[in-house]
This record gives structure tokens, sequence and C-alpha cells, in this order.
């Protein structure tokens, strides 16, 4: 029993009881929030979500300057190694920052990075000993609610057909698009995965664990029917990586499978994808099939979103070229990678040097200044993004900028590894196999796109990063005792 005289004060436990309630109102809010657009500044901003990000990154900034005491921090966790990438990768950016070419833009880039790493994967990864906090309730509150838009989203594609056009923007006003949508899927997808297995192989409840399986289907055909190419094969390979671990395998038999698996892809592409001769395999289609849209997936020649992404990433590398170790800054390749494009590159739908301002429509207002876009990927001013979290990094803080974020997923396999070979058998070891899958797919999804800049993605991969290596810490300190 506690004492009173143990106990913490009143004020003390309302403001802890406060900041619970804070999370638990932005877990539930994260994947309903919507995007608000002002177009004076052309500014868009998620509500409520990044309102109560602000808040409760207010509440405990708070609290560690005016009461430090009680906010012993966790020496282990913050010196586990990928803790240490993740305050480098933070260190990095703010150092492009000050060098950037765009310095407002790249200080709301930081601002935005450092409330992420520090509400996500540090508050939720329990640096602070006192602040109580339950990643995995989280991430499940996360999926539970996530259920809903995947209704939503199933519902509004029953209504425009299930094929590629009818899925592009099924999700919106909740997820801008089906890539997205798509990314934060998977992640959910594999927690109702992990939880069935381990219902069925723990024998409990036969409806529970048919309700479980049932769900989990559910998710796999609607993952499916989002025609998210990038998703696809996140899935795949995070497969492929579950079964080269479970059977022993080690990370450099991973690796190099990926090797291999990206050798093949690269002479497909040059020497067998479609040419003038052949059908050409464009997953723009709106009739494009499922198997059309993955085999497309390698077509560098005809498939315009492959010809685009490959102009983006042409763009990225001249821009490290120019500005090899801190780049033009956070937050700053949507405005400067136009320049860097070439005639014989471009697509159809490449944003042009000095385009005039784009057409925004509403889907609905809130005041004539404020409301929701029934065309979520169009901004006045901007060109769109690097369609690669790693390119990402390289144009807008450097070489070392990407270095980090590989060595995080170097990091993040190796950890994994070390859980399942020397971690607790049972509820743990399908924790850290379901961890594994979720970042693994993200860190390829980022080949492709880049999402860590939404609260909705960021969470799911920072809450998932920093569940990994506490448990990592955790099992290390069984070990000791």
């Amino acid at each position: 029993m506690v004492s009173l005289a143990s106990a913490p004060p009143v004020h003390e436990r309302w403001v802890g009881k406060l900041l619970h309630t804070w999370l638990f109102g932005l877990i539930v809010v994260l994947p309903l929030s919507i995007q608000v657009y002002s177009p004076g500044p052309d500014l868009e901003v998620i509500l409520p979500s990044e309102l109560l990000i602000a808040l409760a990154c207010v509440h405990v900034g708070a609290m560690v300057v005016f009461n430090p005491k009680t906010l012993s921090v966790d020496r282990r966790f913050l010196s586990h190694p990928i803790s240490v990438l993740v305050l480098a990768s933070l260190g990095i950016d703010l150092v492009a920052t000050a060098f950037s070419t765009m310095p407002l833009v790249s200080a709301k880039a930081a601002v935005v990075k450092v409330a992420h790493l520090f509400l996500f994967y540090f508050v939720l990864g329990g640096v602070f000993r006192s602040i109580k906090v339950a990643p995995v309730r989280s991430l499940w509150i996360y999926s539970y609610v996530f259920l809903a838009v995947v209704v939503y989203t199933v519902l509004m594609q029953a209504g425009k057909g299930f094929d590629r056009a009818g899925s592009s923007f099924a999700s919106f006003p909740f997820y801008g698009d089906h890539t997205i949508y798509g990314a934060a899927l998977v992640f959910v997808l594999f927690w109702f995965a992990g939880e069935t297995g381990r219902s069925w192989q723990e024998r409990g409840h036969v409806a529970r664990s048919t309700i479980l399986s049932l769900v989990t289907l559910g998710l796999a055909i609607a993952l499916y029917v989002s025609f998210c190419r990038a998703a696809w094969v996140s899935v795949f390979v995070s497969l492929a990586a579950w079964a080269v671990f479970t059977l022993g395998g080690r990370l450099w038999t991973f690796l190099g499978a990926g090797a291999t698996a990206v050798a093949v892809a690269i002479i497909w592409s040059v020497t067998l994808a479609p040419g003038p001769d052949r059908a050409p395999l464009d997953s723009n289609s709106d009739d494009a099939a499922g198997r059309a849209s993955l085999l497309s997936l390698v077509n560098v020649r005809t498939d315009h979103s492959n010809r685009e992404r490959l102009n983006r990433w042409s763009c990225a590398y001249r821009m490290f070229l120019d500005r090899p170790w801190t780049g033009f800054g956070p937050g700053t390749f949507q405005f400067k990678y136009t320049d860097y494009q070439r005639p014989e590159e471009m697509t159809y739908t490449s944003v042009k040097p000095g385009n005039s301002p784009k057409r925004i429509t509403r889907a609905w207002s809130f005041t004539d200044d404020v409301f929701v876009r029934a065309n979520p990927q169009i901004l006045n001013f901007s060109g769109g993004t690097a369609h690669s979290e790693y390119l990402l990094a390289l144009s807008g803080s450097g070489v070392f900028a990407m270095g980090v974020f590989i060595a995080l997923f170097v990091c993040c396999l190796r950890t994994g590894i070390h859980l399942l070979d020397q971690g607790p058998s049972g509820r743990t070891r399908i924790d850290a196999l379901v961890l594994m899958a979720c970042l693994i797919a993200y860190f390829t999804h980022a080949l492709f796109n880049n999402y860590l800049d939404n609260g909705k993605i960021a969470f799911l991969f920072w809450t998932s990063l920093a569940l990994l290596a506490r448990m990592d810490v955790e099992r290390a300190r069984d070990a000791s005792t």
C-alpha cells in the first residue's frame, strides 16, 4: 500500500491525468482528423490532431520546466542505439535549418518534427519515468478507430467502383489519397494479423478468434482494393523478412535478398518492360486491375506515375550535388526542385517553374477563408514532394540525414532480430514480429512516398520504433537482474 506521505500531491496527479486526457483524445482523433485550408497563406492544418499535438507538447514541456524533479529520465532508453539515431536525425535537421535557403519554411518543418519525435517517440516511449504511458494500447486505439475510416473508404469505393479510378480519393477527407491511406492500413493490418495469430495460438475464445480473423481478412481486401502499389510491395517485403527471420535467417541474408530483388526489378524495367510494340502497363489507367497495377511498378517507360517519380528523384539528386552537406533545408524541396527539372524527364503531371497558381476547389466551407479542399493534393505554390523519405532527407538536410535514416532501418532490423533471438516467447515475441513487420513495411514504402511530416503516419512510425526500443531495453534489464 502506498502511504499518503509518498503519494504525489493532488495537483501533480491532476496534471498527470490531464496529460493522459490530451494523449487519449489525440490518438482517438488522429485517424479522423481532416485537412483545413486557408488560401491566403496557402496553409493547411490537420485539425484537431495538430492542435492536440501542440497542447500535449506544451503540457509536457511545462511539466519539465516547472517541476523537473518529478520527470526523471530513463537513461537506458535514451542511450539505446535507436534513440541515439533519432536524436542524431533531429540534430542534423536543426543544423540544416540553420543553413536553409528558406529559413521560415525549414523552421516550420523542424518544429513539426520536434513535436512528433518528442511526443510520439520519447513521451510515448517512456523516457520520462513518472509519465505512465501504454504505447501498445495507444497503437490499438488508433487501429480500432481506423476501422471506421476503412468502412467509410470501402463504402465510397462501392459507389465509384473497386478500380484504380475509384480508389484514388475514396479515403478523403480523412486521408488525402490512397497512398497515405494504404501506408496506415498496412500498420493496422499487421496489428490485427498478429493479434489473430496470438488468439488462435493461445486457444482463446473461438468467437473472438473468428472475429479477429474476419477483420484481418477484411483489412487485407481493403488493402488490395486501395490500389496502392507501394503498400502492396511493402507487405510482400515484410512477409519475406518474416519468413527469413523466423526460419533462422540473419540480417545479411535479408539485405542480400533485398538487393537481389532490386537488381531484378531494374533489369526488368530496362529490358522487359513494355515498349512501343507492347501493351503499356500504366497504374494510372482507370481500368487498371490489380495484376496490371503491380506489374506497372517496374514500368519506367510508359507509366506516368513512375516517370514522374523518376523526375522527382533526379531533381533530388541534382539538388544534393549542389548542396551535399546541409541540403536546401527541411521542407524546401517542394519549392526548389522545379528549377532542377529537365524537359526530357518531365511528364504531363510535372509542375513547371513559374506556373500560375492552381485552381483550388472547395468540398465544404467553415468561412470564406477557411475550408476543406475538394482537391487535396493541390497547393497554390507547392510543387509537391520527393516521393521518397530517403531522397527528401538527402535534398533537404544533406547526405548525413539520409545516412542516419538508413542506419535507423538497419538498427531497427538488428534490434528486432536480437529480440527474437534472446527475448521471451509468447506475447512479447509476437509483438516484436508485428513491430518488425510494420517498420520494415514503412521503410520499404518510404522508397516511393514520404509521410513522416503527417501526424497520422508519424504516430504509427515513431511510436512503433519507440516500442521496439523499449522492449529491447526491458529485455536487457531483465537479463541483468
